[in-house]
Formats: structure tokens, sequence, C-alpha cells
């Protein structure tokens, strides 16, 4: 069942739910109509919510925090603490005079609704103000609506929706329909056909075989950026004050407490799909049972060397606190069509960001790549280093890998490929000194 759970609105009088959802309904915006009563809650509470309206004295000749409580229990019930992105509450209530009390009684919490149900924007209607006039609540909602962080993000979250929506009709409307009206049949086996064959073509046949849903949302993501790029709308335009006032880059500085290795891991790792040894871009640790006889016959050299050689002068603290990895690196072309071949690997380090003050940086060598960026990975701060002299195949008479802990997008295995044809097709001449 498709559920729209954007808009929701509770209160416990009937005629005050339908005069504010009319509003909606009259601009043919949909929005859930609940009615309070204490108990009959939904099983599970609503998540996707952006703007939640709420008569804050859902139950009349209570005491304040007793009404507080109530408010509380029931914002719990409405939307899920995993509600998956920002919302805007609106109080709908012609006890307006509560409100700061509330904020007061949630403010003095220390549990999951404070933390995790805290709205982006709390704005107020009294009810007492349109009993009777249905024009001047519309005027109310849109001024509501128009606020900057308001129009920004719901907004662009309804861009975003748009783009989506295009983006499948875009596909669909190329499809022949020409069955009689009421009938689908022939546009049904039409649709298999074509979307079959756009998962084999993007994602490789076999790759697709394995997984067609993968295949599918990796066929259709750049019709979706183009289409979303193509959209006219200009919400950051004016929101983004910090941009518009600086005039370098280093004047726009993440704020206090950003943690900028969250945003760095979203881009560019993926720590959510399964991956295998052999899929492009895994990342797979090197036990440390391997880290000294074993390491030592696969790679002609032993650990504590390599990594001294790899990371100049990090110490030995930081070599102990660091996890050998191997990154497979094989073609992209060839990984999508499946072709047979020798699953290639590069020898790096995951790297605590704490160590990384003690390297020598003007002491690398030309064949070390430090990627630029630091990532949060199981909920510590690391970067990661590849020593691109150091290539191998795994042999199944030698293992050597554990399973991937994660994968590397492909923008970054982009750089990575890149960094490592440049530093292998380098020219060299031969000097007498």
């Amino acid at each position: 069942m498709i559920e729209n759970n954007r808009i929701i609105v509770v209160d416990d009088s009937q005629k005050d739910l339908d005069r504010i959802c009319n509003v909606f309904y009259e601009h043919g915006i949909g929005c859930r109509k609940l009615q309070y009563n204490g108990w009959d809650f939904p099983q599970q509470p609503f998540s996707g919510v952006r703007f939640a309206f709420f008569d804050v004295n859902l139950i009349s000749g209570k005491e304040e925090n007793e009404i507080y409580s109530t408010l509380k229990d029931a914002i719990s019930h409405y939307i899920s603490t995993d509600n998956g992105g920002p919302y805007i509450l609106v109080f709908w209530s012609n006890r307006t005079e509560l409100i700061p009390g509330f904020i007061k009684f949630i403010n003095r919490t220390d549990d999951d609704f404070r933390k995790k149900l805290k709205p982006v924007s709390i704005a107020q209607i009294d009810k007492t103000e349109f009993l009777d006039e249905t024009k001047q609540l519309d005027e109310k909602l849109n001024g509501i609506f128009s606020t900057d962080i308001v129009k920004c993000l719901a907004g662009f979250d309804d861009t975003i929706i748009e783009a989506a929506q295009e983006t499948l009709n875009s596909i669909i409307s190329t499809i022949p329909f020409e069955d009689p009206w009421g009938e689908s049949s022939e546009f049904d086996k039409n649709c298999k056909a074509v979307f079959s064959r756009i998962a084999a073509s993007a994602h490789g046949f076999p790759h697709a075989k394995e997984n067609p849903d993968l295949a599918i949302k990796e066929a259709v993501a750049p019709i979706f950026k183009h289409i979303l790029l193509k959209k006219t709308q200009t919400y950051w335009q004016e929101y983004l004050t910090p941009l518009k006032k600086a005039q370098k880059d280093n004047e726009i500085p993440f704020p206090d407490k950003y943690d900028p290795s969250i945003l760095n891991s979203i881009f560019h790792i993926d720590a959510e799909n399964h991956y295998s040894k052999t899929d492009r871009g895994a990342v797979c640790p090197i036990s440390s049972e391997h880290t000294s006889e074993k390491f030592t016959s696969v790679f002609k050299i032993d650990f504590p060397t390599w990594f001294t050689n790899s990371f100049p002068r990090l110490k030995k603290e930081d070599r102990k606190d660091s996890t050998p990895i191997a990154i497979e690196f094989s073609a992209s072309c060839d990984y999508s069509n499946n072709k047979k071949r020798t699953n290639k690997y590069l020898l790096g380090a995951l790297i605590p960001k704490t160590s990384m003050v003690n390297l020598q940086k003007e002491r690398l060598g030309d064949f070390t790549l430090i990627l630029p960026h630091p990532f949060l990975i199981k909920k510590k701060k690391y970067q990661i280093g590849v020593n691109l002299n150091f290539t191998f195949t795994e042999q199944d008479s030698n293992p050597i890998l554990g399973e991937p802990a994660f994968a590397l997008k492909k923008e970054i295995m982009d750089m990575i490929g890149n960094k490592y044809a440049n530093h292998i097709a380098r020219i060299g001449i031969a000097s007498f000194h």
C-alpha cells in the first residue's frame, strides 16, 4: 500500500479537523486527518512526515503538565523517531498560550523525543481567529509555507519527488501502449522487455540477472540527475547566505561540532549493501593474524617495513591502531560486463585520523596515495592510504583477505584508478651521479 504521510493533522475535534484539512483539499493537496481519542493510534508511528499540525490541548479540563504530557505522547505515537528527514511542527489550537510552556517541558527531558523528534521550525495558528473565515486560514498557511527554511527544505523535497516521477515517466512514455482501452497485457509484456533490456545494458547482463532491482536503480540514476538539474526552482538561491557572502572557499566553515567525515562517508562509501571480495571497490581487511609471516610470504616484505615506507614517520602505536586493507580495483567496464578477469587489489591501510598528524607528508613517495577525505567507519574516523606499487591477486591456495567491510563508490574508485594509471605510466630516464 502506498502511504503519503507528508502532512498529518491531529485534533480531538472533528469539526476543527475538517476546517483545516479542507483548505489542503481545495488546493488538491492530500493530508492525513487523524482524530485524537487517547487510545486509537497507528500500529507504527508515521515516517516521511514533513508538516505536522497538532492541537495543543488534545484533552480539555486537564492541568498544564498533563496537557504537555498528553501532547508529547501523541506526537511520539504519530511521528517516528526515524522519520527520515526534517519536519515542521504547527500548533493549530485555541490554547496557543500553552506553547512556550510545552517547549520548556520538552527541553527539561533527555530522551529520544527531545533528541530525535526536534522540528526544524515551529509555527502556530490560533483557531479562534478562523472560526468562520476560511480565506484567512488559507493565507496563514501560505505564510507558514513561505518561510525561508520551510520553503527551501520542504520545497526542494517536493522537487526531488517530481524529478523521480518524471524519471520513470520518461522511460514509460517510450513503450508502445496499443492495447484496447481497459486492457494492458501487451503493454505489460512490452514493459518487461524494455526494462529487462535496460537492466542488462546498463549494469551488465550477469549482474543484472543476479540483482535486477539494483540494475534498474543504477540505470535510471543518470536520468534522474539530468531531470533534477533541469528544474528551474531556486530554493537555495536566497537561503544559502554563507555562500552568497563569501569571497572565497575557506570563508564557508562547517558549523561547530559538525563532523565532515560523516558527509564524506555518505558521498563516497557504501556500507549498506552486501559485497563480495570480487566486487569493484570492495575494501577487504587483512586480519592481524595475516600481518606476520603470511604477509611477508605474499608481499615479500614484512608489514612494519611496508607500513613505515608507505606512511613515513607514523609511529608504532599508529601502526597498531591501523588496519591493513586491500581494495579491488579491476576495470569498471570489465566488471560491468562480468568479463573473465583477474581480480586485482591495491594494498593499503585504514589509518586513524588522529594518527595523521604524525605523517611527514614531504617524505611521501609518489607511490603513496592518501585519499583526501576522512571517513567515519564504525563510529571511528579514518583516512585511507594505499601504496600504488603493491598490487596483487589473492590466490585460493593462500587466502589473506577478510570479507569486505564496505565498498568505495564510483567517484573515488575512478580517482584511484586514474592515480594508479598515471603512476605506472610515468616516464623515467637513466641518470648518473
